[in-house]
């Protein structure tokens, strides 16, 4: 889960890089790039919980690591939509 969180912290810099010093409106440019780095904050995030939540599941024993390996697997491979 690392991984995820100096991703997070660059979206999040660079959002406020383009929203520092800014007038009163962004330039259609700036405003779609600070869009779009939203939704991949968004994204991560909700991955983020899900892997918790997959860690807590796999302490309490109420998911078996070979299922969460099938999955893996499945999902890396391209195979679950």
């Amino acid at each position: 889960m690392n991984f995820f969180f100096p991703q997070l912290d660059q979206f999040e810099c660079e959002i406020e890089s383009l929203l520092a010093g800014k007038k009163k409106r962004l330039d259609k440019d700036k405003q779609d790039r600070v869009e779009e780095l939203k939704s991949k904050v968004e994204k991560h995030r909700y991955h983020i919980r899900k892997l918790e939540t997959l860690l807590r599941m796999l302490d309490n024993m109420s998911v078996e690591v070979s299922q969460v390996r099938k999955l893996l697997l499945n999902l890396l491979s391209g195979s679950v939509r």
